[in-house]
């Protein structure tokens, strides 16, 4: 910390000596907050609007924490710097001869020789560094030479520090009237003894990075030393304008480069002050014609209303003050002066008192455009004249003859010069080099592309914009021309014995200003958020207990997919080419009609099983061999019953029921679905076979189908009906009673059929009307709108799939599939007894399933019967 307490101090001496105070009335807390700040003092005093954003031109990004509270070097104020401090660092070593990119400070801090980038790409170089050599050598003890107008050197390392030239003398001179518009900020600047050319402070210090209101700039400046064989450089800290007190300046509210004749010119002076109190101090206004010096007719506006006075300028505040008049056929100079000695109020700094400024007359070209870029394209590329016909520049006849070549350019310049004119590049304007040739016409094709990101707007990056699609997004740019033409007139003037002769004069002529105003309209459509919902049937068909057929119809569980869309580059003929698959904004939902077929069939019900033995004792036969699974009694009296039996003879349990469960269902994979293999479970779980039958086991005991013990009651034995199902299917003696035959048996009872939901994402493409039922730009989807007026059309992401499974199972379940003989009790009492065969109700809502909405799959009656008991065997 030392160092910076030792810089501070020395800061805060030369501000003194500058009458400068440090304060700050705006607490920034963002970096957008003080980009959003410096941005607007740019556009308002040099407009430049957005000139810092949140990227520079090789997209690094700003550095959030300096944008606030800068570093100690800068008083902690903001300070804007993009990238990063080691990849600038080695950058600015490339050419160097010593090529150390970090050394600690006194203090021991690790300092990089540069912060990062400036929004240009240039150096943004660390005044913390460490020099790279002893203080004592200076371009005082070395005797050196500060480098004039750096900016146009060619030297490789100073190449290699300058990128940007927005705020070089000339420019600013075209922007504010003022080569020295940032003079007054530079801290502690080059020793005018020392300079190489003559000049002011502002032709040796490259400006890296303005300063504004309330940030700080950075400058560069280099010499020679050692007759010119080495070469360094040294940073000049330049101070916000809030740190620049007790000044009087004068600035260029409005002023128009050139105009026509006739034309009505306003010039606009902002007085501004820094001094806290009010001041008076004395102007004055010189308006004349260049030719010959005369004045011309002014009306003077604002808040002086005479062509010189004296005007109070209130405590940190402003007057405007403005001169109109009609433009003569001729040049205008015009200056403006406040304070000219400095003496009241007294000022230290008096170059920003004067404002000087020449308007040309020309005849300026306007022309207006207008293009649309339509929703599905990407970027436009243009090429066209930069006007309908071209600009003249004309030096006329010479008095003598024209030496050497006609010299000169014409220049066109974009606004705003970054974010919008993208590849920008011009044919047909070289440099003027005519030989003899005075009148040079000029209309140069421009070419250049509109990208749809730089307005807001950036499918391709991920980035979408949520606008009212007939509404589009608009931008103005501006490309606007200068340039001049010269030439050396040689003539003898016709005096004899003239010693000055042949006299030679440097003429020059002016292109007609060109001034294209265009207008850009970005049309944007990104899909909406929710397609309409297509309704799908939910319901069970025939779900009635006397039904053996139902038809499940539920809607598929939701399956998330990713989706495209194709979009375009136009040409500069409008041809649309580049066609490019763009990620949709939102995730679309496939749903399908999902269903279930069950058909039950009683392949052999019991009137089918036992129908052999029943008519064998119906007729009085007695072979054993007809009574397969039961004992019916022949005696006549007892044929009056359905199924009359005596009590201690066999009687089998029997019966063969089938059911076919048939599945269509809609997955993202192939396999084997738990939907169709839960309902076939559910549906063989809800398979009764129930009797209250009275049965003996292998101990002799009284026991039902089931095989559970019956309670005594006296000489015989209370009823107790006995269940059988396919999960508790042993009964009497351990037999197995109840056999299911399914997949689990033979394989082939389950099959499977796999269609591929089928999908192509190329325009025109095969794709099958169930995507299309919930994606964007379909009919099918009642949304074919979105293809007609936005160009809009979804289409599926390659690399996902959906399939429609087909799964079908066919079960067989089997009472006493051996037919082994169980015995009824011989104590069994006279009466009628029941056998029934059902399906339970299936609780499908239970179920984790998407058809678990259908609630419950009604039960149904296979079979049932009744049994007679009328006596025992120990009456035959």
């Amino acid at each position: 910390m030392k160092k910076y307490i030792v810089y501070a101090i020395i800061l805060a001496i030369l501000m003194q000596n500058l009458n400068i105070i440090v304060f700050s009335n705006t607490e920034v807390k963002t970096a957008q907050e003080s980009l959003d700040l410096a941005n607007e003092w740019l556009g308002k005093n040099l407009g430049y609007y957005n000139f810092f954003g949140d990227t520079n031109v090789e997209e690094d990004k700003i550095n959030e924490v300096l944008a606030v509270k800068g570093t100690p070097a800068f008083s902690n104020m903001p300070v804007f710097v993009y990238g990063n401090e080691i990849s600038a660092s080695s950058d600015a070593v490339k050419n160097a001869a010593i090529k150390v990119i970090q050394r600690p400070d006194e203090e021991g801090v690790p300092q990089y020789r540069c912060l990062g980038y400036t929004i240009d790409g240039d150096l943004f170089a660390n005044p913390a560094f460490p020099p790279d050599y002893p203080p004592s050598q200076n371009v005082i003890t070395l005797n050196g030479r500060w480098v004039k107008e750096p900016w146009n050197h060619n030297h490789p390392y100073i190449r290699q520090w300058i990128r940007g030239l927005n705020f070089i003398p000339n420019r600013l001179y075209k922007s504010t009237g003022r080569r020295d518009f940032f003079a007054a900020n530079i801290v502690d600047g080059p020793e005018p003894q020392y300079f190489s050319d003559g000049g002011s402070v502002e032709d040796y210090v490259h400006i890296i990075q303005p300063p504004t209101m309330h940030s700080w700039g950075l400058g560069i400046g280099f010499y020679f030393h050692n007759n010119g064989q080495n070469l360094r450089y040294k940073t000049f800290l330049l101070m916000p304008f809030e740190m620049l007190k007790k000044d009087i300046s004068v600035q260029a509210e409005s002023i128009p480069v050139g105009a026509g004749a006739g034309r009505k010119v306003l010039v606009g002076i902002n007085v501004k002050s820094t001094f806290t109190e009010d001041e008076t101090a004395d102007y004055e206004w010189e308006i004349i014609k260049k030719s010959d010096g005369s004045k011309i007719p002014v009306e003077y506006l604002g808040h002086a209303t005479k062509e010189k006075g004296k005007i109070t300028i209130p405590g940190e505040n402003e007057r405007l003050m403005y001169a109109s008049f009609s433009m003569p056929e001729d040049d205008v100079l015009v200056r403006f002066v406040i304070n000219e000695d400095g003496t009241s109020p007294e000022e230290k700094y008096l170059g920003n008192n004067v404002f000087e400024a020449e308007i040309k007359y020309v005849e300026s070209i306007f022309e207006y455009d207008e293009y649309d870029i339509p929703y599905n394209v990407l970027s436009r590329d243009f090429s066209f004249n930069l006007s309908k016909r071209p600009s003249v520049a004309d030096l006329g006849f010479a008095r003598g003859e024209w030496s050497g070549n006609i010299t000169g350019e014409f220049r066109i310049i974009r606004d705003p010069r970054d974010g919008l004119f993208r590849k920008y590049s011009e044919q047909n304007n070289p440099p003027v080099n005519e030989v003899r040739r005075s009148r040079v016409e000029r209309n140069p094709i421009v070419n250049f592309t509109i990208e749809r990101r730089d307005f807001g707007d950036d499918p391709e990056g991920r980035k979408w914009l949520d606008i009212n699609p007939s509404t589009p997004v608009v931008k103005n740019g501006r490309l606007f021309s200068e340039g001049y033409i010269q030439g050396w007139d040689v003539y003898e003037c016709g005096f004899e014995d003239c010693e000055l002769c042949p006299h030679k004069v440097l003429r020059t002529a002016p292109f007609n200003e060109v001034t294209k105003d265009l207008t850009f309209n970005v049309y944007v459509y990104n899909g909406m958020k929710n397609i309409p919902s297509k309704s799908f049937r939910n319901e069970i068909e025939n779900n009635r207990v006397d039904s053996l057929n139902k038809k499940m119809y539920w809607e598929s569980e939701p399956y998330n997919f990713n989706v495209i869309r194709w979009m375009c580059r136009l040409d500069s003929n409008g041809k649309e080419y580049g066609w490019t698959p763009v990620d949709g904004r939102y995730q679309r939902t496939f749903k399908q009609q999902n269903s279930g077929d069950i058909q039950i069939t009683i392949k052999s019900p019991m009137e089918i099983e036992y129908m052999q033995a029943r008519e064998a004792a119906r007729q009085g036969i007695n072979r054993k061999d007809l009574y397969d699974k039961a004992v019916f009694p022949t005696d006549i009296d007892l044929q009056r019953f359905d199924y009359p039996i005596k009590s201690g003879y066999y009687f089998n349990p029997a019966g063969k029921y089938s059911f076919k469960v048939e599945t269509v269902t809609y997955k993202p994979v192939p396999y084997d679905t738990q939907e169709h293999k839960d309902i076939v479970n559910a549906v063989i779980n809800s398979f009764n076979y129930e009797t209250d039958l009275m049965y003996i086991n292998d101990y002799r005991e009284a026991v039902n189908i089931k095989g559970e013990l019956l309670p005594e009651r006296g000489s015989t034995f209370s009823t107790r009906p006995g269940r059988l199902t396919a999960r508790d299917n042993k009964g009497i003696n351990g037999i197995e009673l109840v056999t299911v035959l399914d997949r689990n048996s033979d394989e082939s009872r389950y099959t499977k059929k796999v269609e591929e939901v089928y999908h192509e994402h190329i325009s025109g493409g095969n794709t099958h009307e169930y995507w299309k039922m919930v994606m964007e730009g379909y009919a099918e989807s009642n949304t074919l709108s979105s293809r007609d007026n936005y160009k809009y059309r979804e289409y599926v992401k390659p690399g996902q799939k959906m399939y429609k499974i087909t799964e079908t199972t066919e079960v067989d379940i089997i009472i006493n599939k051996d037919n082994i003989n169980t015995f009824t009790h011989a104590h069994m009492p006279d009466g009628e007894y029941y056998i029934k065969v059902w399906m339970d109700n299936v609780d499908l809502g239970s179920s984790s399933h998407a058809y678990s909405s259908l609630g419950t799959l009604s039960g149904v009656m296979l079979d049932e019967m009744y049994i007679t008991v009328k006596g025992s065997m120990y009456d035959d």
